[in-house]
């Protein structure tokens, strides 16, 4: 009771500190002498007001009322003796100076030595405070682990752009009917409202979280939205609600941070039955054990229909009705959705004494209908005052028009109002006798909505604005909404960037340049700048071209992620202090936006992305590390400046860990999850210039620069082995430049940049073979599937394939392609004007393709291994039935076809088609399709690198002037011009997208 006491004593000491300060202000204006006296009395004042103002935020604090007694007494007798006197008031309101300093020098010294003292005790309760909130802070810290979606609450910034809540007098039984539900003791402890779509479930869910929210109760909320990243998925649900609910009690927070501190991955990598039992229900369960008191608490999840992933839904409708004791948890949850199949059968598991259901299209029409004239009501009043309407605008026919047009759909009331008063040259009256005159054809609930759709799309384009209408339905039956829709985005993609950096620019540049056909540009040609004068022909149409994305450095790679969901870019440049660095940029491929802003953005010595494509791993010139989670699109850690530069980084292949390598020699292993150490050591004394994890997850080999690599346990990281003793094999000391584990994980390969090749056992830390015969560094080593061969490749041109169970050469090949079989049975090499086929089982040579009158530089297997494709400089690509190769026979049959006439230069790509059915070939001029089986040309074209889609209806290739697609069923070619060259085509995994890199450095 002392520390409440004092608390409310310490609100009376704030606001009289304030005050002298104020008046001594007013003294230091109003008297010419005592000048230093008034400053160290208000000085001293203004730091008490501090610390007590801190110390009031600080309710339960452990405070002296005694302490607090004498200081207000203190400070009243400071303050009556500054506050003027009538005499005074009046001599100023006559414009006389009026104001006497009423302390001599020797008061103020005691005055200020007195309030020291009170600010000296009441800066070490503060103190004492935060020590005992130590505790505080690391629950705040464990709390953080959990993964937080914050724009899924109903108070975020993103919910309040998209929901509001109901108007008061609306919608008043269905919440009636929801409040009375959170206030009784039934065991119904869920509550679904469901209704169709447009009929005001999110307003409702917003409304009653509000009201709980405003009445102290502890309510968490999860409003799903379908596109919207973290809001379409359940992976962030339960850890969110949770946090959410911590805030409320200290015995659940407690729970949960204790959970946390066991299982720290739980909150992010966990599954979701696992969150739900051990962040949810268990430590409710533990809530009714350990105390007596009911605390209620709330959840609300807002369009469970959204929710992207149906199997997620099912598993979270399915967890709720296996809960057995759900109704004794002391939780209550408020779901919303529209009457899916498998929301629907999800509820039917659930016991109907659990829950209730209310169904808005149930509630009667009467109701609904002046829900939602009150609702045009409230909103068309804002209409007329903003454009100074008539008062009794818009008339009540009007409203019960618009109400009866409706047909119950909050929706509709919503878009009309939108676009009645959504434009400063709209004219509201027409624009409302537009909708209300409008006829449908039939009484389908859905027709009105489409109806008005229709007419507002029809009229936004003979006006200056576009209005962006949300929940289209219907588009394929209304083709003028859908071509518009579809040329609007076009347009919007393809001048994204003038757009948002300079709005106006729409009407002066965007507008200017759009295709000649363009819908767009043909509804709004008068508002472009007559005085404009194009010196270029105008296309008609879009093209294939998306939009362009500019980079920040030449692009070297292109890849897809998640199922093409996001694009990477990465390329190498020289800073302008000529440092090396790799740069690595992540795309949305919808919209165009970085993805990696939360990467340092300075120049990258470091820039790679883990095997499975989940993380990105970045260091900078000032040796900053940062792990970015490439699904979840946010900075997962950053590391501060470490006293030795990054050198070398290797991921797991499941992306669990990553190992960095230092310059001063010492390795650190961090759990991707949490960014802790899995372990660390300082075992080698030069630079780290390699890190490789084997195939089984057991080892991590380390290499340093002039020393042996070493193998360390990933689990404990001790030392396993050594290997690549140099002393003992007579090699001198010499770099690393290439550490490969096999795929068994039993040997490894090391290279050395003499052109030396070691296989190393693992297991007894020998070496097995020196592999000698390259005369440079090998930069490249390849195993084969089963790990019984080895290939490769060396700076002196050569590659070489080794048996590794003898440590012979088996073949020494110049300038070749080189691919394995699907099955791994086989292996192509291009070698010298041949191409070699190897059988991996039986270790020979199987058979050699004598056909090519020069070097083959591309070799390629069909998908089923039935057919091989060959490139080379001799202008010819040749296609071999493999099924008929006699096994040893060195002149199996094949069929050649020469080029054309004219000069097309060296064959340098090959690929197969998925189906086998044609062949791709690509020189420095021309791109060719082949009919497999008879080997007849099928189409020929302009272009370089071509590449099938992943469906096979489509070859991608660059040209001169573009991008260049073909369409093998079609039979024909089209370019999608570029303003310069385009390289590294790629497709996306499902075929509907291509990217290219063009030589501006732009995308």
């Amino acid at each position: 009771m002392e520390g409440l006491a004092g608390a409310a004593s310490i609100v009376a000491l704030v606001q009289i500190t304030e005050e002298i300060g104020k008046l001594c202000g007013n003294y230091i204006q109003g008297v010419r002498h005592a000048k230093r006296d008034i400053e160290r009395l208000q000085s001293k004042a203004s730091a008490l007001h501090g610390v007590l103002t801190r110390l009031n935020d600080k309710p339960q604090a452990n405070i002296d009322s005694k302490a607090v007694q004498n200081c207000c007494e203190e400070l009243k007798s400071i303050k009556e003796r500054l506050e003027p006197r009538k005499k005074h008031a009046t001599m100023q309101r006559m414009g006389l100076r009026a104001l006497k300093w009423p302390f001599t020098s020797k008061e103020i010294e005691d005055r200020v030595q007195a309030l020291e003292k009170y600010l000296v005790l009441f800066n070490t309760t503060l103190q004492l405070d935060v020590l005992d909130k130590v505790s505080d802070a690391e629950q705040d810290r464990l709390l953080e682990k959990l993964a937080y979606a914050g724009d899924a609450l109903f108070n975020s910034y993103e919910n309040e752009q998209r929901h509001r809540m109901c108007l008061e007098n609306t919608r008043v039984e269905v919440l009636q009917q929801a409040m009375e539900w959170t206030a009784d003791d039934s065991s119904r402890c869920i509550f679904w409202l469901k209704g169709l779509a447009g009929t005001g479930k999110s307003t409702i869910a917003n409304t009653v979280a509000f009201r709980l929210k405003a009445g102290t109760r502890p309510v968490a909320t999860f409003f799903f939205k379908r596109g919207h990243g973290d809001l379409a998925h359940v992976r962030k649900l339960i850890p969110t609600v949770a946090r959410q609910l911590s805030a409320y009690s200290p015995l659940y927070r407690q729970a949960i941070v204790t959970v946390i501190k066991k299982e720290p991955d739980l909150g992010h990598s966990a599954n979701f039955r696992e969150q739900y039992e051990k962040l949810l229900v268990e430590p409710l369960r533990g809530l009714i054990h350990s105390t007596h008191d009911h605390i209620q608490f709330y959840i609300i999840m807002d369009a469970l229909d959204e929710c992207e992933e149906e199997r997620d839904l099912r598993m979270l409708l399915k967890l709720m009705a296996t809960t057995d004791d759900l109704p004794q948890l002391g939780l209550k949850i408020l779901v919303t959705s529209r009457p899916e199949l498998s929301i629907r059968h999800g509820f039917e598991e659930i016991p109907s004494i659990f829950h209730r259901n209310l169904a808005l299209q149930d509630v009667p029409r009467s109701v609904v209908d002046k829900d939602i004239r009150t609702y045009l009501s409230h909103e068309l009043k804002d209409v007329q005052r903003e454009f100074d309407l008539p008062a009794d605008w818009p008339v009540d026919q009007d409203l019960d028009t618009l109400a009866s047009k409706a047909g119950g759909l909050f929706i509709f009331a919503a878009t009309a109002c939108r676009y009645v008063g959504g434009s400063p040259q709209a004219k509201p009256d027409d624009r409302l006798k537009q909708i209300c005159n409008t006829i449908v054809p039939n009484n389908l609930m859905t027709e009105e909505l489409d109806q008005m759709y229709t007419t507002i799309l029809q009229n936004s384009t003979k006006g200056s604005s576009l209005l962006m209408i949300a929940d289209m339905t219907n588009l394929q039956e209304a083709p003028l909404a859908h071509d518009f829709i579809q040329d609007c985005h076009r347009f919007t993609m393809a001048f994204r960037r003038p757009i948002e950096q300079a709005p106006e620019q729409v009407y002066v540049s965007a507008l200017v340049f759009s295709p000649s056909k363009s819908i767009v540009r043909q509804n709004f040609n008068h508002e472009m700048p007559q005085w404009i004068r194009l010196a270029m022909t105008l296309p008609e149409g879009w093209g294939r071209s998306l939009q362009t994305i500019y980079c920040r450095y030449p692009i070297d790679t292109i890849t897809f992620l998640h199922h093409g969901k996001l694009l990477a870019t990465s390329g190498h440049y020289f800073d302008r202090d000529e440092h090396y660095c790799q740069g690595l940029e992540i795309w949305d491929q919808g919209t165009g936006d970085c993805q990696s802003t939360s990467l340092p953005i300075g120049d990258m010595v470091v820039n790679s992305l883990s095997p499975d494509g989940s993380l990105v791993v970045s260091v900078s010139l000032e040796e900053v590390l940062t792990i970015w989670d490439v699904a979840k699109r946010e900075n997962r850690f950053a590391w501060g400046r470490r006293p030795s530069p990054i050198t070398a980084t290797a991921f797991l292949f499941d992306s669990r860990l990553l190992a960095l390598g230092y310059k001063d020699g010492s390795v650190r292993i961090l759990k991707t999850q949490t960014g802790t150490d899995h372990w660390n050591l300082k075992d080698h004394s030069n630079e780290i210039v390699g890190l490789a994890f084997s195939p089984d997850a057991t080892m991590i080999a380390i290499s340093a620069r002039d020393e042996m690599i070493r193998l360390y346990d990933v689990q404990s990281g001790s030392h396993h082995s050594t290997i690549g003793d140099r002393a003992c094999d007579s090699l001198g000391k010499f770099d690393t430049y290439v550490t490969v584990f096999s795929p068994d994980s039993k040997s490894i390969v090391i290279s050395f940049d003499n052109g030396i090749v070691q296989l190393w056992d693992t297991t007894t830390s020998k070496c097995r073979f020196n592999l000698e015969g390259h005369s440079k560094a090998v930069r490249q080593a390849r195993y084969s599937p089963n790990g019984e061969l080895l290939a490769t490749r060396s700076d002196d041109g050569d590659v070489s394939i080794w048996d590794l169970q003898t440590g012979t050469c088996l073949s020494i090949l110049v300038g070749g392609g080189m691919d394995f079989s699907a099955d791994g049975n086989l292996l192509a090499l291009g070698s010298s004007s041949k191409v070699q086929v190897w059988d991996i089982q039986k270790r020979t040579e199987s058979a050699c393709l004598d056909g090519h009158s020069w070097n083959v530089l591309a070799v390629c297997f069909s998908p089923d291994g039935s057919f091989l494709a060959s490139g080379s400089r001799d202008q010819t690509v040749r296609v071999w039935k493999m099924d008929s190769m006699p096994v040893d026979d060195h002149s199996a049959n094949s069929r050649s076809e020469p080029a054309s006439e004219g000069n097309y230069g060296a064959i340098c790509r090959v690929e197969f088609s998925p189906d086998g059915k044609f062949v791709a070939s690509g020189s420095d001029a021309a791109v060719r399709i082949w009919q497999s089986e008879t080997g007849d040309c099928y189409f020929e074209y302009e272009g370089y690198s071509p590449s099938f889609s992943s469906n096979g209806l489509m070859v991608i290739s660059t040209s001169e002037d573009g991008l260049r697609l073909f369409d093998v069923k079609a039979r024909n070619s089209y370019c999608s011009p570029t303003r310069c060259s385009a390289h590294l085509p790629i497709l996306s995994p499902d075929g509907r997208l291509v990217a290219s890199a063009l030589d501006d450095n732009s995308i």
